[in-house]
């Protein structure tokens, strides 16, 4: 069976589960680039699921999802694309499909597990081809969550704190409950969202994410006996209707249930982020439940009830790939060919043009980042791409005239001519991995390796970025994160050595430590100095977080504000190569500075 269908976009609402069309006013046709679409797959003799597709397609190009008994599975010109993997038991059939697309950004679902998606920046979709079982789809458009603060519970009453803030607390709370904020979020998979809560005399408290009436994940704050702790948890309803619960994240809270914490969620493609106060404590990846509903999770315990006070929320997505063999190719690429190795891609050129390919368009602010291996070749990332005349690029490349020599360096291209915006020479090593990232804001673009910033501009990188390689990048993982502060470590794991490189081979090199005692005292500040230049590093501790200064001759350098330790005593190392100058929290670096 084939359908061929143009898309036509009205407006659909989940309920329970199902989907249900709902059409409001006049309905519009013309191509798309955000929507979601849906329907319900057939099987043979309603038990086998039988090969089916959906193509879409748009400017003359098409992306196909594939849909077999074994797998759901993108495709782009016959090839498989993205991420997927082998189908869990698929229960009753026949079966729902959803797909969502977003820009570059394609997910497939089955009820509301994540089971394949795929990067490929196209023109937006004109029509949809069915085939075999694919049922002819319905379309609707994308729900978006809000900016700002999300309404709370009507139900809900307000009170008056002994310190003078108001604050909710629920009215009729039951063991364990989820409550969703409201009705018009929808279902999302693409998000952030705070909640300043207080604990009390309450069991637990927490936000529940990615939900529905099979469960979906809590990050809560919860009382065990004497202690409480932060605890991220997959939750789901077993037949009796109660909820079964999954620990995937466990940790002591050492603060008073009687102040205020804001607990955050970072969700997108079934990546979990979660936090405390701004801070990341833990990543999860898990596809079981990757879209839902957003609300707040109670147990009930003791007097006084647990506190919210505000939920905010927003807009935020992540896209990441690693490379493996249910990942075979990342995205398309404009010149070039893609190779699979062991938990590696080669993206190489087989002729004397640059191998490059395209994620898509990056918002403002984010961060452009890919594990790389050294291997002394011309490899790069390309940013505020506009056409193959006119374009961005930060490159690593060895030095012709001087052996061992790398130079980093901020590119642009235009019309055929070369500017260098930035440069920094470096060592090395030759085989060993690299954090490779751009930070792009509406004015400026920082290049980093390995969490070191190196090279900046004043520039507008509004465009797409991608991959550059002359011949050959050897690349592990990538991703294109939203936002001004980065949710990933920009060091990674046993990453190669950074060194800044000098015509005499010797660089000059000191370190001092001080130690941050278990207790650190408000307001006491601590500091160390090098004894080979006038650098000074002061540490002081300001509320909930820990305060950071680097000065040259009394003058400030470098400054930055992180989250208190949890856990005490920690060391604090101030590190000198030539005129770079490192701060190291533990074994994660976290602060920079050049030297005057």
């Amino acid at each position: 069976m084939r359908w061929v269908c143009r898309l036509l976009v009205v407006g659909l609402f989940w309920v329970s589960g199902s989907l249900v069309d709902i059409v409001e006013g006049a309905m519009q046709q013309a191509p798309a680039s955000a929507f979601e679409c849906h329907g319900t797959w057939q099987a043979e003799g309603g038990q086998t699921l039988l090969k089916g597709a959906w193509q879409f397609v748009g400017g003359g190009q098409r992306l196909t999802f594939l849909l077999n008994p074994l797998r759901g599975q993108w495709q782009w010109q016959g090839q498989p694309i993205g991420w997927s993997e082998l189908l869990p038991p698929l229960g009753n059939l026949p079966l729902l499909v959803v797909v969502r697309r977003e820009d570059f950004r394609w997910s497939a679902y089955f009820r509301r597990r994540l089971i394949a998606f795929s990067f490929a920046d196209l023109p937006p979709t004109e029509q949809v081809v069915a085939e075999g079982v694919a049922a002819q789809p319905t379309f609707a458009p994308l729900p978006f969550p809000p900016e700002g603060a999300w309404q709370l519970p009507k139900d809900w009453r307000s009170l008056m704190t002994p310190e003078g803030e108001t604050a909710f607390v629920p009215t009729n709370l039951q063991r364990q409950q989820f409550v969703p904020l409201s009705a018009s979020l929808g279902f999302l998979t693409d998000f952030t969202v705070t909640a300043e809560v207080r604990l009390n005399g309450g069991q637990a408290i927490g936000l529940a994410f990615n939900f529905g009436e099979e469960g979906g994940y809590v990050w809560r704050w919860r009382r065990e006996g004497s202690e409480a702790r932060l605890q991220l948890v997959c939750v789901e309803r077993e037949s009796d209707g109660r909820w079964r619960e999954q620990v995937l994240w466990d940790e002591p809270a050492d603060f008073s249930p009687f102040h205020w914490q804001r607990l955050q969620v970072w969700c997108s493609g079934g990546q979990i982020w979660a936090g405390l106060d701004g801070e990341v404590l833990v990543f999860c990846q898990d596809h079981r439940f990757a879209i839902g509903q957003v609300g707040l999770w109670l147990e009930r315990g003791d007097e006084p009830l647990s506190m919210v006070r505000s939920v905010r929320g927003a807009r935020w997505w992540c896209a990441t790939l690693m490379a493996s063999d249910d990942t075979p190719r990342p995205f398309p690429t404009l010149s070039g060919q893609w190779r699979l190795g062991v938990g590696v891609w080669s993206l190489q050129s087989f002729s004397d043009r640059p191998a490059i390919a395209l994620l898509g368009e990056a918002p403002l602010p984010s961060w452009w980042v890919a594990d790389v291996f050294w291997q002394g070749q011309e490899i790069g990332l390309l940013w505020a791409w506009r056409s193959e005349e006119e374009f961005g690029l930060l490159r690593l490349r060895p030095e012709e005239a001087t052996k061992g020599a790398v130079e980093m360096a901020l590119l642009w291209q235009r019309q055929g001519r070369t500017t260098l915006l930035s440069r920094e020479r470096l060592w090395l090593q030759r085989g060993a991995p690299y954090r490779l990232a751009i930070q792009l804001t509406p004015t400026e673009i920082v290049g980093y390796l390995n969490g070191i910033p190196l090279v900046r501009a004043q520039v507008s990188p509004k465009g797409k970025v991608g991959l550059w390689a002359k011949p050959l990048m050897t690349l592990q993982r990538i991703w294109l994160v939203m936002g001004e502060p980065s949710l990933l470590p920009l060091t990674p794991e046993r990453g190669g050595a950074v060194q800044p490189f000098v015509t005499d081979g010797w660089i000059a090199h000191e370190a001092v430590s001080l130690t941050l005692p278990a207790g650190l005292p408000v307001g006491v500040p601590q500091s160390v100095r090098l004894s080979s230049v006038p650098v000074t590093l002061q540490a002081e501790r300001i509320a909930h977080h820990l305060s950071l200064q680097l000065s040259f001759e009394g003058k400030p350098i470098g400054a930055t504000m992180l989250p208190m330790p949890r856990f005490l005593p920690l060391t604090l190392r101030l590190e000198r190569r030539e005129r770079w100058l490192l701060v190291w929290l533990g074994e994660r670096l976290v602060l920079t500075a050049k030297m005057p």
